[in-house]
């Protein structure tokens, strides 16, 4: 069995993550709300360069 590809991020995503970003949520509600996995919108905001709070036990860059 091959593993799953990854979906693409349809544009509606994006903006509902910038938005999520701005008014920094926290990443587990924001892949609730997005229905993506937290590793996911880990690097989609990585990719754009969005600041994200820290997680429990992370420190801040």
């Amino acid at each position: 069995m091959e593993p799953a590809k990854p979906r693409k991020w349809t544009e509606e995503e994006t903006q509902l993550l910038i938005e999520l970003a701005q008014r920094k949520e926290r990443v587990p509600a924001m892949a609730r709300e997005i229905g993506r996995h937290i590793a996911s919108v880990r690097r989609r905001a990585r990719e754009l360069g969005l600041p994200l709070p820290p997680g429990r036990g992370e420190r801040p860059l």
